[in-house]
């Protein structure tokens, strides 16, 4: 699995990047450093695959011409179409929106599109998935983890351990036991999801993908690739997540068995220059995630 690691502002030149795959946030492209970081990496490894984000996880949706210019800013390969954030009417609306307006002219053989599934409830988050689905113009569904909460909790609640352990997660009794009961939840309903409502098939034969939004809890990478088969996880193409740094500055370091207890409160600060101790912290957490997201052997 792809993982593109979002990172602060003043560490983007710190760390190598170890895979072709960036997310790039689009309201910080508005930032002069960052802007000029991608397009430099791109000019520099002409490989490297970039996802332009709406930034609609962080408060904005940017949609239309605005979007479509920061993708081109930077040269992206794959643009991640509007979406709001629980409300599966407004996000079909408006990708649906963006796609009938911008395909042919803009889209169309210059970037790829992610859509991103929302609903309050089960019926209508599977309904705005299926319409996405079954939409050709879309080449990559986004399954954010906060977005199956609302839809999924009293099913993942009335899971026992004998279901977890039956796909292949033999640290249940361990996570329950160590996360916090919102961390388990947000852990597993991306997982519960993906098993239920993903015919992998159908992905397959309409040329579609997953694309993993965010991490609550990183040992998530580790859960996935332990549940699914090689066929099924070739589906899961990438994850982005900043849940190394933020919990560098948080000074939370990641557990080898569970990940981490809870997630840190405070948002990643993308102007913070972290410390020495903080750096270090970011050197162990990034290993970790590293390895979780390989192909369990």
């Amino acid at each position: 699995m792809k993982l593109a690691i979002i990172t602060p502002i003043p560490h983007l030149n710190d760390f190598p990047n170890d895979s072709n795959f960036v997310m790039v946030l689009g309201h910080l492209l508005k930032n002069r450093k960052y802007s000029k970081y991608y397009k430099d990496l791109k000019k520099e490894h002409p490989d490297t695959y970039i996802l332009c984000d709406n930034s609609a996880n962080e408060g904005y949706m940017i949609k239309g011409k605005e979007l479509i210019s920061l993708a081109t800013k930077i040269n992206a390969n794959e643009i991640i179409a509007p979406d709001k954030y629980h409300d599966a009417e407004i996000t079909k609306s408006e990708t649906i929106k963006f796609l009938d307006e911008h395909y042919e002219k803009d889209l169309r053989g210059r970037f790829n599109v992610m859509a991103v599934p929302q609903g309050d409830t089960l019926i209508k988050y599977t309904d705005c998935y299926n319409t996405f689905i079954n939409d050709p113009r879309i080449n990559t569904i986004g399954i954010g983890y906060r977005t199956l909460i609302p839809a999924l909790m009293k099913d993942i609640y009335l899971t026992t351990p004998h279901y977890w352990e039956q796909m292949g997660v033999n640290e249940i009794r361990l996570l329950a036991d160590s996360l916090e009961d919102n961390c388990f939840n947000y852990t597993m309903s991306r997982l519960f999801f993906i098993r239920h409502f993903v015919n992998f098939i159908e992905l397959n034969n309409k040329s579609k993908q997953i694309h993993l939004l965010g991490l609550y809890n990183p040992i998530e990478l580790k859960l996935i690739n332990k549940a699914f088969s090689k066929r099924e996880l070739t589906s899961i193409r990438s994850c982005d997540s900043a849940a190394p740094w933020q919990a560098a500055q948080a000074n939370v370091i990641f557990n080898e068995h569970y990940g981490v207890s809870s997630k840190p409160k405070a948002y990643l600060d993308f102007e913070y220059k972290c410390n020495k101790n903080e750096l270090s912290i970011f050197s162990i957490n990034y290993g970790l995630i590293n390895m979780w997201a390989k192909p369990y052997e």
